[in-house]
């Protein structure tokens, strides 16, 4: 029997899976998925808009309660006053007691509707920020209008974040710029800068109740074990490295660099971040992610990859460093690795310089500056101030360790390190020769 030549041909109305179909359904396919993102935005913004709704008609109606009783107070007076005999004396003689009372709730009720119309004021301040928010994310995720255009509006996101009711959209919604390959690479840089100004204001004390939830919209948190929403894309994106084509991969790793460098910028603030199972190391193999001085405390790493990530001066103290790949060499001159319970990265961190300072003794070592014994600043290498006021960009080549010292400086730190590094005003206590 004879074979027919190819299945197109024997039988035509078979589809057929070709380059260009394939292409075209992985096509469909993304488009879906990103229509699915932006319904979910859009539900989102609908479900505040509804309940700011809901709080002003509760509002409305406790006003016209109070206003209710004023009018019933006002006719019992007037009609005790038009009582004759006996009654009228009552009336005479109780009138200004009523009086008074009825003033006392006057100024109550007087002092009740500032307070409705100042809350009336906030709702709809709020109502017009969720308005502008939500115009100015459709515009953001709109590639149609041009590059321009979107590049304005991821831009002006930034304006959003002193408002707390605004954190976890913003944050779910800058992640979803930064994973999308499909947008230019100035509106992804763009992204990486508005997160970057989420919790610049970290020295302020008024953003010290708010900024560990902040810190958790972003990158987790290690103590609740939830995700956040650049730690969550991160994991997925590490995940999928591992299995993906040849041809995804360069796409997917870009992805990874730009979430990897949403992290690195907020790196004074990843207090009990969760990092678990990420991949933190960079792709070009001659610099390194930056993560010195940073504040790590409470951060879990458990079983994600640091290869290459320079924790030099970083507070680690009681991070979760178990099961870890790629432990690095060196990179932990000055890392305060307090708690840590990983005998081989312990051992590790402490040949190379690390310290083990409680995580108050550590803040003020900071802001004395990193000094490390002799007057040196741990900093120094990095060529910025003894201050610390200041941080060098990302991609600094130089590899702090303990045998980069001199050996006088070597000298002066192991007696230091025979001190239980201990500190006076945030500077090395150093034992006499």
């Amino acid at each position: 029997m004879r074979k027919p030549a190819n299945r197109a041909a024997e039988y035509p109305n078979d589809f057929v899976v070709t380059p260009r179909t394939r292409s075209k359904t992985v096509d469909q396919a993304r488009q879906a998925k990103t229509d699915l993102e932006h319904q979910k935005l859009t539900n989102e913004l609908t479900i505040q808009q509804l309940a700011i709704n809901r709080e002003s008609a509760e509002q409305q109606t406790l006003e016209r309660k109070h206003s209710a009783e004023l009018r019933k107070l006002e006719a019992e007076a007037k009609s005790e006053h038009a009582q004759s005999g006996i009654l009228g004396y009552i009336a005479r003689v109780v009138a200004p007691a009523v009086t008074l009372l009825t003033a006392i709730i006057t100024t109550s009720i007087g002092v009740n509707t500032i307070g409705l119309q100042q809350q009336q004021m906030e709702i709809q301040r709020r109502q017009q920020a969720s308005q502008t928010l939500s115009a100015t994310l459709s515009q953001a995720m709109d590639a149609s209008k041009g590059k321009t255009s979107q590049l304005a509006a991821v831009m002006s996101l930034a304006q959003f974040w002193p408002d707390q009711d605004s954190h976890r959209l913003l944050s779910n919604s800058l992640t979803a710029l930064l994973v999308n390959n499909g947008l230019p690479d100035d509106v992804r840089e763009a992204t990486v800068d508005v997160i970057d100004q989420a919790l610049e204001d970290s020295s302020s004390q008024k953003q010290d109740s708010t900024r560990l939830a902040l810190t958790a919209d972003l990158y987790g948190d290690a103590t609740a074990g939830t995700d956040g929403a650049v730690s969550h894309a991160l994991r997925k994106i590490t995940s999928e490295l591992r299995s993906c084509r040849p041809i995804d991969k360069p796409g997917l790793e870009r992805t990874r660099q730009y979430l990897v460098e949403a992290v690195r910028r907020n790196w004074e603030c990843l207090r009990f971040s969760n990092l678990q199972q990420v991949a933190l190391s960079p792709t070009d193999a001659s610099h390194n992610t930056d993560l010195y001085c940073a504040d790590l405390h409470g951060a879990n790493f458990r079983q994600a990859d640091i290869q290459d990530v320079t924790f030099a001066g970083a507070n680690l103290s009681y991070c979760d460093f178990r099961e870890v790949a790629h432990i690095p060499s060196y990179l932990w001159l000055g890392a305060n690795i307090r708690g840590i319970s990983d005998g081989k990265l312990r051992q590790i961190a402490i040949q190379h310089g690390a310290v083990n300072l409680s995580d108050s003794d550590w803040q003020s070592w900071k802001k004395a500056g990193f000094w490390l014994p002799g007057h040196v600043s741990l900093l120094h290498d990095f060529a910025v101030q003894s201050n610390a006021s200041s941080r060098p960009a990302s991609g600094a080549s130089i590899e702090p360790d303990l045998a980069a010292l001199s050996p006088d400086l070597r000298s002066k730190w192991d007696q230091w390190s025979m001190t239980g590094f201990k500190l006076k005003q945030g500077v090395p206590v150093e034992t006499p020769k």
